[in-house]
C-alpha cells in the first residue's frame, strides 16, 4: 500500500509456488483422519488426478483462528476489533478493497511479547493523543483477587496504602504491553491501537474483490452456486444474504458486504 495509507493486519505472503504432481499420501491420511473426527466440508483428495497442478502459497505465521481462541479479556477483545475494523479501513480506502469472507475463521490472532510497563500510582497513563482511548489501566479495590484478570492487558500486585480514615489493601492493576501499538496511517493520519497482548492479521481472500492500477480484480460469486446451498453454520446464512444484497454485482464495491 502507499504511504498515505498503511498497515499491517494482512498476512504477509513470502513466495508462491507452482507445483504438479500427485495429492502427497501423507497428507491424505492425515486428510482422511480429520474427516473421521471432525468432517470435511471439502472433497477427498482422491479426485486430483496424479498430474494435477498445484498453487502452493507460502506465507508467515501470523498465529491461531480467533473462533477458536477468543481472549476473555475485554481489551483484548476491544484491540482485535479495532486492528480488524483499521485494517479494512486502510485496505477499503487505497484499493476498494472486500474481504466478503471475515469470519472468525479468517482473521488469525498472534500473542504479542509482554513487556510490563509499571505504573507508579492507581492514576491510569493518559494514552498520547494519537492513540485510540482504553479502558482506564489502574483499579482500586479490597476485594479484588489477582486470579481474576487476565494475563492479555493487565498485571496484578497487591500493596498496602495509608488512609486517612483507615487501613486499606489496595491492588495496583498495571497495564501490559503499554508502549506496544498496532499502527496504522489512514488518508495520512497515523493511529495507534494498544495491542493488549495480541495481534490481528486477515487471510483468505478467495471471494475478496479490489480495484488496482483502475482494474478490477474480483470473484465472480454467483458461479459458485454450492456456495449459496451449505448449511449448518452461520456464514452460510451472511453468503445467502450478501448474495440478496448484491444482486449479483460482484464487481461493483458494496461496502455493506465487505466483511
Amino acid at each position: 500500500m502507499g504511504l498515505t495509507n498503511c498497515t499491517s493486519g494482512f498476512v504477509e505472503l513470502i513466495k508462491v509456488h507452482l507445483l504438479q504432481g500427485a495429492f502427497p499420501s501423507c497428507m491424505k491420511k492425515l486428510w482422511e483422519a480429520y474427516d473421521r473426527v471432525k468432517g470435511s466440508e471439502n472433497d477427498h483428495p482422491n479426485i486430483f488426478p496424479d498430474d494435477q497442478l498445484w498453487v502452493v502459497l507460502e506465507s508467515a505465521f501470523c498465529g491461531v483462528p480467533l473462533g477458536d481462541n477468543i481472549p476473555s479479556c475485554p481489551c483484548a477483545r476491544l484491540s482485535l476489533l479495532l486492528q480488524v475494523g483499521f485494517s479494512l479501513a486502510v485496505a477499503e480506502q487505497e484499493m476498494n478493497f472486500e474481504h466478503r469472507d471475515l469470519h472468525l475463521g479468517n482473521v488469525l490472532v498472534k500473542e504479542s511479547p509482554v513487556s510490563r510497563a509499571r505504573n507508579p500510582s492507581l492514576s491510569s497513563k493518559t494514552s498520547s493523543s494519537s492513540s485510540y482511548p482504553f479502558p482506564s489501566g489502574s483499579v482500586s479495590s479490597s476485594s479484588t483477587s489477582p486470579k481474576s484478570y487476565c494475563k492479555y492487558c493487565f498485571h496484578l500486585e497487591g500493596v498496602e496504602e495509608e488512609s486517612n480514615k483507615e487501613n486499606k489493601e489496595h491492588f495496583i492493576i498495571e497495564k501490559v504491553n503499554n508502549y506496544e501499538y498496532v499502527e496504522f496511517r489512514l488518508n495520512n493520519q497515523m493511529i495507534r491501537v494498544p495491542k493488549c497482548g495480541v495481534t490481528a492479521y486477515l487471510i483468505d481472500f478467495t471471494l475478496s474483490r479490489l480495484e488496482q492500477d483502475g482494474g478490477f480484480v474480483y470473484v465472480d460469486l454467483s458461479s459458485d452456486t454450492t456456495l449459496f446451498q451449505s448449511k449448518g453454520d452461520y456464514q452460510f446464512d451472511i453468503y445467502r444474504r450478501m448474495k440478496s444484497h448484491n444482486r449479483h454485482l460482484t464487481k461493483l464495491i458494496l461496502y455493506r458486504i465487505g466483511t
